[in-house]
């Protein structure tokens, strides 16, 4: 492949995973795709506590996109079982490729600014739970915010901020799990599509069937574009 062909295969694939972020984003302005989300793809233990009856977007939510654009689209506030008044925010994140940064600074950021919001308007501080969806070729390393520092004493520890996510890889997910878990068809068809999101190998042929290669294929390792997942609904 000659130098012209690798950059314009590398900025088919940058427009590529640049519509991905722009449909997920789309996808979860639906609040019946984002508690699917919760419902199916949180730990159970956070979804016990979880009043799904005022499960709804956070309007009142603006926070800038200071490590990328903005989503406040994509933020949900509800409440407690129990009647208990406290405010339970989930904010969503898509990611396409794994930052070169800590993601959990630009989650800290969004946190940082609805806690802001929070003073501004004489509130209790809201219970911010972060989602991370994620689909890429590199792994994607999910660990605590406190991990991130390199070398870090262990009497400094106590001293630093630290806070995990909730971490949600869509390449691992199958497509039985897809079918069966979510309740929403528009969360199955969002998951669905994302697996046949198109590969870095774009342009090449599968060795099984000759086929473009897509990910997941049971010989090259991605999934084959000749043979999609059918569902009904």
């Amino acid at each position: 492949m000659t130098s012209h062909e690798k950059k314009a295969k590398k900025t088919r694939l940058k427009g590529i995973a640049q519509l991905f972020d722009r449909l997920f984003k789309l996808f979860l302005s639906f609040a019946e795709v984002a508690e699917d989300i919760v419902r199916g793809y949180t730990p159970k233990s956070v979804r016990r506590l979880v009043d799904f009856s005022h499960f709804e977007p956070a309007p009142s939510e603006h926070i800038s996109g200071r490590f990328g654009a903005s989503f406040c689209d994509s933020i949900y506030q509800t409440q407690l079982k129990g009647g208990r008044p406290a405010r339970l925010l989930f904010l969503f994140e898509h990611k396409s490729d794994r930052p070169t940064y800590p993601v959990h600074l630009q989650l800290l950021d969004y946190m940082l600014q609805i806690w802001e919001n929070d003073a501004r308007r004489n509130r209790p501080l809201s219970y911010v739970i972060a989602i991370v969806l994620y689909h890429g070729e590199r792994p994607w390393l999910h660990e605590a915010f406190l991990e991130t520092f390199e070398d870090l004493p262990d009497v400094l520890k106590p001293y630093m901020p630290n806070f995990r996510y909730i971490a949600i890889n869509l390449d691992e997910i199958s497509v039985e799990e897809i079918l069966q878990k979510p309740r929403s068809n528009y969360l199955k068809s969002l998951f669905i599509l994302n697996l046949f999101e198109i590969c870095p190998n774009f342009g090449s042929t599968c060795p099984s069937c000759g086929q473009p290669c897509r990910k997941k294929c049971p010989t090259s390792g991605y999934r084959c574009w000749a043979n999609p997942p059918l569902y009904t609904s």
